[in-house]
């Protein structure tokens, strides 16, 4: 039973802070536009601003529903912002290499699943 609690703490722990990874990758990904160097500078910049205001954008509707972060009725939708956070990091990653253009097709796939969020 002791097992069974200390899971579930750890569960709440990691839930309670998907919204701040979906925040600490969104900087990560600031960070590696602001570095430069990337083969299409301007799309990376455009998608790291897009992807700050959707994060403030949730931050702020949490903040206004009184409910926290954690709390199951946010887990689905963060969880899926954290997967195409990472999906976006990882273009971004690529779009320093000589063939970014690999990764961009491969990221159509995702882009379907980030339109429900929007």
């Amino acid at each position: 039973m002791l097992k069974q609690r200390r899971k579930s703490k750890i569960a709440l722990s990691i839930e309670g802070s998907l919204l701040d990874l979906c925040k600490l990758s969104v900087r990560r990904i600031e960070d590696l536009v602001s570095v430069g160097n990337l083969l299409n500078q301007r799309q990376c910049q455009d998608l790291s601003f897009k992807l700050s205001r959707i994060i403030l954008n949730i931050g702020e509707f949490v903040s206004q529903t009184g409910v926290p972060s954690s709390d199951p009725l946010f887990r689905p939708i963060l969880e899926n912002l954290y997967r195409y956070l990472a999906n976006a990091k990882s273009l971004v990653n690529k779009c320093g290499e000589e063939e970014w253009w690999v990764a961009a097709v491969s990221q159509i796939q995702n882009d379907n699943a980030f339109q429900d969020l929007q």
